[in-house]
């Protein structure tokens, strides 16, 4: 047994090795204004995230973005990613003079680089997506960096996921982000959503809601712990993942409850607004097929719509840590919660959430217009691996007067995180060199 799990095993380093033979390629080239290296013979390795792990090896303007390796979370999958690493190096002859990872101390990745006997760079999660969005458009002045996803360790130790950031090549400010939200039991409410619903009503104040205890009905006893969690802060983190409120939103539908792979919730919920179209009309006749009396669209968008709050900062905050505005989605579950009542088809619903989110990555981009100027704004993230949000993001954008820009060559998922990380690193080197 022991010999056929090392078969196993050993087959499986081969394939992996095999592989990043096969597709060792520069996947995105730095632009030279972007990722100028201060020594010519200079190496970063960047070693990227825990989930939907790449590496990327930055040579001068040269960027070797590595195959995707996967999650970094176990010793199987943390044996690959080293036996890629070195062949990369080999491959290519390169050998690091700097490491780069990201800011969370518990990644495998993290502990890797910190144990090299090379100097250390750390890089926010979310300035990584901005900043890899940057070099593949050659993008040099600072960018309105739009950056929504599951889960990503925060400034202030929290999980950051909604943010809107002031971003250059070297540095970040947090403009803004969705209002945290408790994750009752942590990773438990990513795997059993409803969990995550709850936290998201709680602290909207909507558990009182009739929808909402007909759909947080499933979770029985369940709730009572969340509940205890919550009130005593006990393996309870806070998030403002914009990811978790489609997790949330596709459980109290009914449409994703017991996810089997990541996204899955957010995914489902994509493909159930398929029926009610894209224009009103298709929405009117859903309503009406349902029995419910068709709403003019602007007031739906009105009922829906992600409002702004003034946020509060304490004697300890910093520019990187505490947001400038509070984007709050209570009125947005509320609509929601209120269609589920009155009838409204699950399509519909799933659509009007959809256009709120679109609403509210426009509106940041106003007020970040408005206070600084900047009309260049950056989305990536895995929410923007959703089609829906990003053919209506984008033309919205346009139509404001904003130039937008998204990952072009690498996915806007975690995949493109080891690549801004190197850019960063090569960006505050040169800053300190000149």
């Amino acid at each position: 047994m022991v010999e056929n799990e090392a078969a196993q095993g050993a087959e499986h380093e081969a394939g992996v090795v095999a592989e990043a033979e096969a597709e060792a390629q520069v996947q995105a080239e730095a632009q030279p204004e972007a990722a100028s290296n201060p020594s010519s013979d200079g190496v970063i390795f960047a070693a990227g995230p825990e989930q939907k792990n790449t590496f990327t090896l930055l040579r001068g303007t040269d960027a070797f973005v590595s195959q995707h390796i996967g999650d970094v979370e176990n010793a199987e999958t943390y044996d690959a990613w080293l036996a890629a690493k070195d062949r990369f190096e080999s491959l290519f002859e390169m050998t690091p003079t700097q490491v780069v990872c990201d800011l969370h101390p518990e990644y495998l990745t993290s502990k890797w680089a910190h144990h090299q006997e090379l100097p250390v760079t750390e890089v926010q999660h979310h300035h990584a997506h901005i900043v890899s969005v940057m070099a593949e458009h050659g993008l040099a002045d600072a960018v309105c960096g739009i950056a929504f996803d599951g889960t990503g360790y925060g400034v202030d130790g929290a999980i950051w996921g909604g943010e809107v950031l002031l971003s250059n090549r070297q540095a970040f400010e947090r403009f803004a982000n969705f209002a945290y939200v408790p994750m009752p039991g942590g990773a438990a409410a990513i795997k059993h959503p409803l969990r995550m619903a709850y936290g998201v009503l709680w602290a909207y104040d909507l558990l009182d809601h009739p929808a909402a205890q007909r759909a947080l009905a499933p979770l029985g006893e369940e709730a009572a712990l969340c509940e205890k969690m919550i009130d005593r802060g006990l393996n309870t983190p806070m998030t403002s993942s914009v990811g978790r409120l489609f997790d949330a939103a596709s459980a109290l539908l009914g449409v994703c409850t017991e996810p089997s792979y990541e996204g899955e919730g957010a995914i489902l919920l994509e493909a159930a607004m398929e029926a009610a179209g894209a224009a009103a009309p298709a929405a009117a006749a859903q309503e009406e097929a349902a029995g419910v009396i068709p709403e003019d669209e602007l007031t739906a968008k009105e009922r829906y719509a992600v409002t702004v709050v003034k946020n509060t900062a304490t004697e300890t905050s910093t520019a990187e840590d505490t947001s400038v505005v509070l984007f709050d989605a209570e009125g947005t579950f509320r609509a929601l919660l209120d269609d589920m009542a009155a009838g409204v088809p699950v399509a519909v619903i799933a659509r009007r959430f959809h256009d709120a989110l679109v609403s509210a990555v426009v509106m940041g981009a106003e007020l970040v217009r408005a206070m600084y100027g900047i009309a260049t704004v950056v989305l990536s993230g895995g929410v923007f691996m959703n089609r829906y949000l990003v053919e209506h993001v984008l033309p919205a954008l346009a139509e404001a007067g904003f130039t937008a820009a998204i990952n072009r060559d690498l996915p806007p998922n975690d995949g493109c995180i080891s690549y801004g990380q190197a850019v960063v690193c090569s960006a505050r080197s040169a800053e300190q060199v000149d």
